[in-house]
């Protein structure tokens, strides 16, 4: 059965797939003079020196019945590696000239061949050439361009963030996703943070490919822009591809409400709707009354007038009955009590009451100790626990797991 996210998803989708792509904004000049005055060494021989400079007049004039008479000159004249890359420096401000990508293409491959051109301004220029080749859609250039970047520069992560872009294009989701998880490792392992319009598309080209790298990286996007709007995207794009039934998604309508990502109607009517089924009317009726307080919803409103009289029927006495409840359950060797009265204390604030007998169930027979573990791990988060909190989110296993891995991003998050 698929999730109540869905229709928020497809949303979330296309707003992503119309993102402007950073590797299709207006690159600068492949190569000028001025911008390569630090790519080669100025070392020419006495013979090359003179029929250089003639070409690079030539180029400087745009003069191509010149360049080509002293272009002919210069090569047979460049015989020294730091003369072939002078004469490869002029090709590539010849081909810049004339917004040729492929004499560009070849400049640099001449440049590399010559030994001694700056690697950190090859690679510079390299990039420059596979965004202009991207912005002319010539994505087969423009992904050998990116190729050659990521050969001479392999611990950059942009130049795999740009293959990735260039195998979208090309309808290559499986290998655009191996390069966009290629660039977020290297990024997290520099200390650097990747766009967040690349971390978007990441996620939304992972999520169309149906990749099980989906959940890892919509974390890795909340985990380095935490907004509201993104933890509530991120949650809902897991909970869709996850095909998580709507009567199991307790645990991550709490997630939104702990990263204040609720939003509208739909959202706070479903996790209403969702506690009180659950018997948990004080969480439902709660979390009303917060979307009351932030004007997210309306006390108008039919659908969300009738759940709060519902969450708020049989409420009399029900919190001050969870004491005794609770005392009785941690006394008793039946799981179920545990877990309700837990959850009840949990919908109710008692986050560190909740957390001891979540803890007590997932010692009892018949538990399902993963649950317990994810509901243990978040009613520490909301108690301040950090370690207990991390300790608990990180023994979870099984399908749960992924859904402790986003309250272990949480977790990191809070003051």
């Amino acid at each position: 059965m698929r999730s109540t996210f869905t229709a928020m998803t497809v949303v979330l989708l296309s707003g992503l797939a119309a993102t402007a792509a950073p590797a299709a904004q207006k690159a600068e000049a492949a190569a000028t003079p001025a911008a390569q005055s630090d790519l080669c060494p100025g070392n020419l021989s006495n013979g090359a020196r003179k029929p250089l400079i003639d070409l690079k007049a030539a180029v400087d004039a745009k003069d191509a019945a010149a360049y080509a008479t002293a272009h002919a000159a210069a090569r047979a004249a460049a015989k020294k590696p730091d003369d072939r890359c002078i004469l490869a420096q002029l090709e590539l401000s010849n081909a810049a000239n004339a917004s040729n990508f492929t004499a560009a293409s070849a400049a640099v491959d001449a440049l590399q061949a010559s030994g001694v051109a700056n690697t950190s301004r090859l690679t510079t220029i390299i990039n420059n050439i596979g965004k202009n080749q991207y912005n002319g859609k010539d994505y087969a250039g423009a992904t050998q361009s990116f190729e050659k970047a990521i050969k001479l520069a392999p611990n950059d992560p942009e130049n795999y963030m740009l293959l990735a872009e260039t195998k979208t294009k090309m309808g290559q989701s499986a290998a655009a996703l191996g390069y966009y998880q290629k660039a977020a490792e290297l990024g997290k392992a520099g200390g650097a943070k990747l766009s967040e319009d690349y971390l978007k598309r990441a996620v939304a080209v992972s999520y169309q490919s149906k990749s099980p790298q989906t959940a890892d990286l919509a974390r890795q996007w909340v985990a380095a822009y935490p907004t509201s709007k993104n933890w509530r995207d991120a949650i809902k794009v897991y909970a869709d591809q996850s095909g998580i039934a709507p009567s199991e998604l307790l645990d991550l309508w709490r997630l939104q409400r702990a990263t204040k990502s609720l939003a509208g109607e739909g959202d706070y009517a479903r996790y209403a709707l969702s506690a009180t089924n659950k018997g948990l009317g004080g969480e439902a009726k709660a979390v009303l009354e917060e979307g009351f307080a932030s004007n997210s919803i309306s006390r108008s409103s039919s659908v969300i007038s009738s759940l709060y009289k519902q969450a708020s029927a049989n409420l009399a006495g029900d919190r001050a009955s969870l004491g005794p409840a609770a005392t009785k359950a941690l006394a008793g060797t039946a799981v179920k009590p545990l877990m309700t009265t837990a959850d009840a204390l949990y919908g109710y604030g008692d986050y560190a009451k909740a957390a001891e007998l979540y803890r007590a169930a997932a010692t009892k027979p018949g538990a399902d100790v993963p649950l317990a573990n994810l509901r243990l791990g978040a009613a520490l988060t909301m108690a301040g626990d950090k370690a207990g909190a991390k300790a608990a989110l990180e023994a979870v296993t099984g399908p749960k797991a992924e859904q402790a891995k986003f309250w272990l991003v949480y977790l990191t998050q809070r003051p």
